[in-house]
Order: C-alpha cells, then sequence, then structure tokens
C-alpha cells in the first residue's frame, strides 16, 4: 500500500521536476521529464512550450554570438594580413 502511494506521489510531481530542470537550465532533461509524463496536463504543455521557446532562443542566441565571433576573427585576420604585406 505504502509502495503504490509513493508511486502515485512521484508520478503527480513531473510538473515540479521538469518546472525545476527548465529553472536550471536543462533543458533537454525538462523535455524528457515532460514527455516522461503519463498524463500531460494543461500545466506540462504550457510548460513544454515554454522550454522549446527557450531553446529556440538559446540556439539563436549561441549562432549570432558565433557569427560576431567569426567576423572579428576574419576582421582580425584581415588587419593582420594588411599589416603584415603594406609595411
Amino acid at each position: 500500500m505504502q509502495r503504490r502511494h509513493i508511486c502515485f506521489l512521484c508520478s503527480s510531481l513531473t510538473f515540479e521536476k521538469a518546472y525545476c530542470e527548465y529553472r536550471l537550465n536543462r533543458t533537454s532533461d525538462a523535455l524528457a521529464t515532460i514527455e516522461s509524463a503519463t498524463k500531460p496536463d494543461n500545466r506540462l504543455q504550457e510548460l513544454q512550450g515554454q522550454v522549446v521557446c527557450n531553446y529556440v532562443c538559446l540556439v539563436k542566441h549561441c549562432l549570432y554570438e558565433e557569427g560576431i565571433n567569426m567576423l572579428l576573427l576574419l576582421s582580425l585576420k584581415f588587419v593582420i594580413f594588411y599589416v603584415l604585406t603594406f609595411q
């Protein structure tokens, strides 16, 4: 009887676990927890949307930062080439 009660308690804390993982920026863990839910409710579906949106924004930000870093690197290479060639 007690074991079944504990299993019910664990399954009812799926949203809380996924939310904690989301707030800790563990997006893949949060998505896995949400997908493992046996009966996803409105809260889990809304949290899934937030996690996916956060993940997409994070990827876009990383790509933007990578693009800026690439431009800086190319600019630096050009300056070095110019200085070495036209001294």
